[in-house]
């Protein structure tokens, strides 16, 4: 390890791997295999001996996701396709291949334009991947739906930090220092605490729930078809046209919503909201919009950016301290460089707003 807890060596078999970082310790070169990032942290090429990849990527969702593959040259070898999640894969010669997904969104199955398996993967329960059927070179392979790729020297790109599967752990310590109340968190290399049959990591930061992959402090989707009405909210505070609960893509209000409004949404519809400020251009980030944002009984989705600000969110148990979770999100957004260092619990069946740190002390 050196002095940032970063690993630099193991042994596999009878051969040594070694690893390099950069200042930002950012994984540069493993073995064959050497990187290369942009100034936001994502990764822009991979040379595997001698021979270069470079990576289009579209870093404005949550999930960083690879659009295009070219070669070092920049011609394009493959262009990649999304929906909720990755979906399909075309190479340079016009071949379409179709992702086939199980719950934790590792691919299982390639098939082509008439529906034929052209590949078939199985992995252990850390990821490690035991046997692949058919001939494709591709890199999404376990959670390989949510942007995760797997390399040729045997790691696992998840955006923050590489993981490695035949270890069971990451090669760089977690760069949120955990929950003193949850020892499990305290570890900072550990995998989803230990526990990949229930989560995954996409992001290399935090446990979250295998069915939709969405980290741990941004919560799930809510059931859609629930409707929004202006009782609750009054006319011109939600655009006209939204007749379904926003859950995780969020709608645009024209106004910063009231806390009291907040109570009533969760009140009626049982689930957690959240109103988000994306910062404008302006000064002190004037200028921007308000998001509004539902999820479950227990958690809401909220995008982390450095422009997003967690106004508040609402628990409909009634609690007024803020969980684990709640105090991740705001870890997260320092972390991706937003100002925010607080935000607020609207609890139901109370009239007071609580204002919380991400220390877990209150004000």
């Amino acid at each position: 390890m050196d002095a940032d807890g970063n690993l630099l060596y193991m042994s596999e078999g009878k051969t040594m791997a070694s690893f390099e970082y950069d200042a930002r310790n950012r994984l540069v070169k493993s073995g064959k295999a050497q990187y290369t990032y942009d100034a936001q942290g994502n990764r822009t090429s991979m040379t595997w001996k001698g021979k270069t990849t470079r990576y289009v990527v579209d870093a404005l969702p949550e999930l960083s996701r690879v659009l295009m593959e070219l070669d070092a040259e920049g011609t394009p070898k493959t262009y990649y396709v999304y929906g909720l999640g990755l979906i399909g894969r075309e190479d340079a010669q016009g071949h379409y291949q179709s992702y086939h997904s199980d719950i934790r969104g590792s691919t299982t199955l390639l098939t082509d334009e008439q529906g034929s398996v052209t590949d078939r993967y199985t992995y252990g329960p850390y990821g490690e991947l035991e046997k692949h059927e058919g001939k494709t070179n591709q890199p999404f392979g376990y959670n390989g739906r949510d942007g995760v790729q797997s390399d040729p020297n045997g790691l696992y790109y998840m955006r923050a930090r590489y993981y490695h599967p035949v270890l069971q752990r990451f090669l760089n310590r977690d760069i949120l220092r955990g929950d003193l109340m949850d020892g499990q968190t305290l570890n900072r290399y550990a995998y989803v605490n230990g526990d990949p049959i229930r989560y995954i990591d996409p992001l290399g930061l935090m446990k979250g729930p295998c069915p939709d992959g969405v980290p741990e402090g941004t919560g799930n989707l809510a059931e859609e078809g629930s409707q929004l009405t202006r009782r609750i909210l009054p006319d011109g505070r939600v655009v006209s046209d939204v007749t379904s609960l926003p859950g995780k893509q969020g709608i645009t209000v024209p106004n910063r919503v009231s806390p009291e409004e907040m109570r009533q949404l969760t009140e009626h519809h049982g689930v957690q909201f959240a109103l988000v400020y994306e910062r404008g251009t302006g000064k002190n980030g004037a200028g921007g919009t308000y998001n509004l944002f539902s999820g479950t009984s227990t958690s809401v989705p909220v995008p982390i950016s450095k422009d997003s600000m967690l106004i508040y969110h609402t628990h409909p148990a009634g609690s007024p301290f803020s969980s684990k979770a709640d105090r991740r999100v705001l870890q997260v957004l320092e972390q991706v460089g937003s100002p925010q260092r607080s935000s607020q619990i609207i609890p139901s069946g109370r009239d007071d707003v609580i204002r919380f740190f991400q220390d877990g002390s209150y004000r």
